[in-house]
């Protein structure tokens, strides 16, 4: 028979897995960042040659402050 102190381990190795599996199966569906791939292409441009015009979707200087952190 197994003690308390392993069936409690064993538990919340269960729970962690399951979080785990259920955590990557609902990202591909949830994920907020469906369009990472345009502000990484922007922000690139950006910082190579300082030109805003890749930028259509948001004014063009509300990000500028925070772009050389």
């Amino acid at each position: 028979m197994r003690s308390k102190r392993e069936w409690t381990r064993f538990l919340a190795v269960l729970l962690l897995g399951l979080l785990f599996a259920q955590a990557t199966a609902s990202a591909r569906l949830k994920s907020p960042t469906m369009d990472e791939h345009y502000h990484l292409a922007q922000g690139y441009a950006y910082l190579k040659t300082g030109d805003l015009r890749l930028r259509t979707r948001h004014p063009p200087l509300i990000g500028t402050p925070f772009d050389d952190r």
